[in-house]
């Protein structure tokens, strides 16, 4: 459940962040976007070692890869946005919609 939360957050406080008024609030607005990123990664890992014990094999390798590729992807996706010359304030507000879209269609049962 805390990743329906804390997956549109990490979109939620990205999208926050970029419309910082000056230098100190755009350095300082990222930190609450990496205690979110890191919340994931604990309940990602924690999770994968759950079925672990319970299938009896390891899937960690897997789930690392899987979070890496979104990483990876997530890159390419905004360097073609920014080559397509989509204001810097406005990809983040696009992509807050579409994460809430995402979760619920992949983790709400």
């Amino acid at each position: 459940m805390a990743l329906l939360a804390a997956i549109p957050a990490v979109a939620l406080l990205n999208a926050i962040a970029v419309h910082a008024p000056d230098p100190l609030t755009f350095f300082t607005l990222p930190v609450p976007v990496g205690l979110v990123i890191g919340c994931v990664a604990i309940i990602v890992t924690v999770e994968a070692d759950r079925i672990e014990y319970l299938v009896g094999y390891r899937i960690m390798n897997r789930s690392n890869v899987f979070w890496n590729i979104s990483a990876f992807s997530a890159g390419l996706v905004g360097a073609d946005v920014a080559s397509l010359g989509v204001n810097p304030q406005m990809h983040p507000a696009l992509n807050v919609p579409a994460v809430v879209v995402g979760i619920k269609r992949c983790l709400w049962n």
